[in-house]
């Protein structure tokens, strides 16, 4: 009446891409738990730092301009200074082409500017463009008109008030180029430590108080 056969197991074996997502949510869960312990201890560790990190905060905003005051006068000079886009007004400049002796395949452009203000440029950057007789732009050459220090290359030193400067770029000759034309990118006009000091709380001592106010707002 009664079978005595036993019931049978049949073992299905798994498909390539029902192990591959097995395999690809073991990877990801643990990629989750690495990356959630990894931010545990990085909070933690911050937490233990932050009070080390802001004391050192404190400590170099107060020796800010002690520092500054150690630097050699020529670097020193170099960093009071301050965008004026304004005094560009105070500024003539001219550029024009100019014969080359140096072969047929380049040109020169010769630039002056006057500073007919009272200040000291310390930087000023300029784009040469060449236009065609379109006036559409064939060619461009960057140039620093006045750097804070004197170097060689295109670091010519700063635009003393008065004074007249006068270089020359060499470039690619264009045939196609009829005129050329300048923009001015960047001005900035020295000012003196304590100039920028008494004015606004400028520079490093201005730095050394926002240090500290973000570092101890008490």
């Amino acid at each position: 009446m009664f079978s005595d056969t036993p019931p049978q197991i049949v073992n299905k074996r798994m498909s390539f891409f029902s192990v591959s997502a097995i395999c690809a949510t073991a990877v990801i869960m643990t990629v989750i738990v690495s990356a959630t312990g990894l931010g545990v201890y990085g909070l933690r560790f911050v937490d233990r730092k932050s009070d080390t990190i802001a004391g050192l905060m404190g400590q170099i905003s107060e020796h800010l301009p002690e520092l500054r005051d150690s630097l050699p006068p020529a670097i020193l000079d170099a960093m009071d200074d301050e965008r004026q886009p304004e005094y560009r007004d105070k500024l003539r400049i001219s550029v024009k082409m100019a014969q080359s002796d140096e072969g047929r395949h380049y040109a020169r452009t010769v630039v002056e500017i006057e500073n007919k203000g009272d200040q000291t440029v310390s930087l000023l950057t300029m784009r040469i463009v060449g236009l065609d007789k379109n006036g559409d732009p064939v060619l461009e050459r960057k140039t620093w008109a006045a750097s804070p220090m004197q170097l060689d290359g295109d670091w010519r030193g700063p635009l003393l008030p008065k004074e007249t400067r006068r270089f020359s770029i060499r470039t690619y000759d264009n045939d196609d180029v009829v005129s050329l034309t300048h923009e001015i990118t960047d001005i900035r006009v020295w000012c003196g430590y304590h100039d920028a000091q008494d004015n606004g709380d400028k520079g490093l001592v201005a730095l050394s108080k926002a240090v500290k106010k973000a570092v101890d707002p008490q």
